[in-house]
């Protein structure tokens, strides 16, 4: 697997050391921002499907989501036959909070929003889920929830660089090299702006057979989803108001 350290070494040998890099640049940096790009370039699958439990906390009206939360796929209550769920706008919520009345505990309605930051350092907090009536007791894992991970900055990280290994598949690996590769060569001005700079080099490379392998390969890791449901085939008297007295199917293909 690949490793923080490895690709500090591939962004270096593009420069022959580090003394080229503008005053202030770390390869730390170019790393992470090269890390950011590579991963909304392309709705990768390797981001998908991340399980996490959601606690309550009681007289808490949020929850704070994990660390290299990305983008929510699915949100569900975990004892989902006692209790349900609904997404809404914070707008909403806030106006249903501000009403004061008092509702059962078994309906919950939430908002993501983006966490407060409070202070000039550290990272950028994750958004996090506000979440209306107030859960009056403590519950683990209250809340089921899928989502995208995102790229967690190796410039933050305290762990051993030589070790931690970069959070994409090894079919990717190969891809990402290429892009640090290009970012740090823009950065240290081999690749000067008249030539378009770091955002022509990274062009070429999602146009290169590299990238092309890399989202065949991820495309492929689920090849199939199952039947499609909720079209007009599946239940046509239902959906279609009647205008079949008994259900039908699609004739499989040739």
């Amino acid at each position: 697997m690949l490793t923080y350290t490895q690709l500090e070494n591939h962004a270096q040998h593009v420069l022959e050391g580090a003394t080229t890099l503008p005053q202030g640049i770390t390869f730390a940096q170019i790393i992470d921002l090269t890390g950011q790009w590579f991963f909304s370039a392309h709705p990768w699958a390797f981001r998908e499907g991340v399980v996490a439990q959601l606690h309550f906390t009681a007289d808490q009206d949020f929850i704070d989501l994990p660390m290299d939360f990305g983008a929510l796929t699915v949100l569900e209550m975990t004892a989902s036959l006692t209790s349900t769920i609904t997404m809404t706008t914070p707008a909403e919520l806030i106006a249903r909070r501000v009403r004061s009345v008092t509702v059962s505990q078994q309906h919950y309605w939430v908002a993501l929003v983006q966490g407060p930051k409070n202070d000039r350092a550290g990272a950028f907090p994750p958004p996090r889920l506000e979440i209306w009536p107030t859960p009056a007791s403590n519950e683990e894992n209250a809340i089921t929830v899928i989502y995208r991970r995102k790229w967690l900055r190796f410039a933050d990280t305290t762990a051993d660089t030589s070790v931690d290994t970069v959070p994409v598949p090894e079919y990717a690996e190969m891809a990402l090299i290429q892009a640090v590769r290009g970012a740090a060569m823009g950065w240290g001005e081999r690749l000067t702006e008249p030539q378009g700079g770091i955002e022509a080099l990274l062009n070429v490379l999602k146009k290169g057979v590299i990238w092309q392998a890399t989202v065949e390969e991820d495309g492929m890791q689920q090849p199939n989803y199952g039947i499609l449901q909720g079209g007009a085939i599946e239940d046509p008297a239902e959906q279609l108001g009647g205008i079949f007295s008994t259900a039908t199917t699609s004739a499989s293909p040739a």
